[in-house]
């Protein structure tokens, strides 16, 4: 299954710890370039581009965590947060912090987990990518700046993005989207960890967090951005204070150790 991984050395000596980016589903590595300057700041970045087609969450799972270094804070957004917990959940004597956007305990709402994207909406939604996935991909853009006080500026932010053209793996990530499930795994996790909800994000109700905090352990922490959709890291300074305490704290941790 093809993954790529891009390498962005450190500016500076780096941590112990690589830092390890997972994409939000339909975009590619590029979605990260906001961030890149001020991560490299901390330690050696890893970029991944994923291709969902062929294989199923399991697999999906170990074959990324094959090609990555043995020490890493896995930073994620969106679906690519939800792969981020699964790996700090499965490789917790590897993953050493764990950083989330706009990512929820499951991304389809359920009976255990019902603060998510309603089954209806999200079925109306794969139907269209199928059909026609441009269409589906400039509707799935509409949906991460909606409600956004900076919708316009986002929105012509994320169209200028390359975003992955493979109908295969565009149909198979959202089959994986649709069915995964973190909840069980989120109280498993024993790094520190920093997540990030938009307060009015169309994908990922503001409600969640209640869920959230609830099954995470003591160590993690979450904030809500207020005024924000599903689109967190652009523009970068809305984070990067956060990001560069937690980095902090991390550090001193490892020394301590």
């Amino acid at each position: 299954m093809p993954i790529s991984l891009a390498h962005y050395p450190a500016v500076k000596t780096p941590s112990s710890a690589s830092i390890i980016l997972f994409p939000g589903w339909g975009f590619t590595r590029e979605c990260w370039q906001p961030l890149l300057h001020s991560l490299k700041e901390v330690s050696d970045v890893y970029a991944l581009d994923i291709d969902y087609s062929g294989e199923n969450l399991n697999q999906l799972c170990d074959a990324i965590a094959a090609i990555l270094p043995e020490k890493m804070i896995a930073l994620g957004w969106s679906l690519g947060g939800m792969l981020a917990t699964r790996l700090a959940s499965d490789y917790g004597d590897r993953v050493q912090g764990l950083i989330t956007l706009a990512s929820n305990g499951v991304f389809v709402a359920n009976t255990q987990w019902v603060s998510a994207m309603e089954a209806s909406a999200f079925m109306k939604f794969s139907s269209q990518v199928r059909k026609n996935p441009d269409l589906g991909l400039k509707k799935f853009l509409s949906l991460q700046t909606l409600g956004d006080d900076q919708a316009e500026q986002k929105k012509q932010w994320l169209q200028q993005l390359p975003q992955d053209s493979n109908t295969d793996s565009l149909a198979q990530g959202l089959q994986i989207l649709a069915k995964f499930n973190n909840v069980q795994r989120l109280s498993t996790i024993h790094c520190p960890g920093l997540h990030f909800l938009g307060a009015n994000d169309a994908l990922v109700p503001n409600d969640a967090s209640t869920l959230l905090r609830q099954q995470f352990g003591e160590q993690h922490k979450l904030i809500t951005i207020a005024g924000a959709g599903h689109v967190l890291h652009f523009p970068q300074a809305t984070i990067i204070d956060h990001l560069s305490e937690f980095f902090s704290h991390l550090q001193h941790e490892v020394i301590s150790d």
